[in-house]
């Protein structure tokens, strides 16, 4: 998937920019502490919110030529899908499963653990905005899912 939108040419991922990982995190923290002294600033949650909109959407226009469509694509930050489609409110979320390969048993459980709790929050943002691509289809009938993926 990375490969065809790297090639597409309306559309721009550029690297993954692991500078966003954090700000994420941070509203997501369970530092009361943090919270508690940002709102005594006035910064948190909104004026918080609306610097961390700004500041990765200047980073993944900053990170190389204009496009069309422009890509987010840094997969630490999955388990956020609901607060970037909070920030991001005409964006678009592309989740990939399967291909899970080789891998342990554990991993495989940790795994879909993971996947099941990305699914439900791809769900509550709407079926509009988060579209469900599995891996083996997208490999099978490339064409079929690109058309599927930029008809939404």
């Amino acid at each position: 998937m990375r490969v065809m939108l790297d090639a597409h040419p309306m559309i721009r991922c550029g690297a993954e920019p692991l500078v966003t990982f954090d700000l994420l995190k941070i509203r997501h923290s369970k530092n009361d502490q943090w919270k508690r002294v940002a709102k005594e600033a006035g910064v948190y949650p909104e004026v918080y919110d609306h610097a961390v909109a700004a500041y990765i959407l200047k980073v993944i226009e900053e990170m190389g030529p204009s496009a069309k469509y422009l890509c987010h694509k840094e997969p630490v930050t999955t388990p956020y899908f609901k607060y970037l489609a909070f920030l991001f409110p005409k964006s678009k979320r592309r989740l990939i499963v399967g291909g899970k390969g080789n891998e342990t048993e554990r991993a495989l459980r940790r795994w879909e653990t993971m996947v099941k709790t990305i699914m439900e929050d791809c769900n509550s943002i709407g079926l509009d905005r988060c579209i469900t691509i599995r891996y083996e289809r997208l490999v099978l009938e490339s064409e079929l899912e690109m058309k599927r993926l930029f008809s939404k």
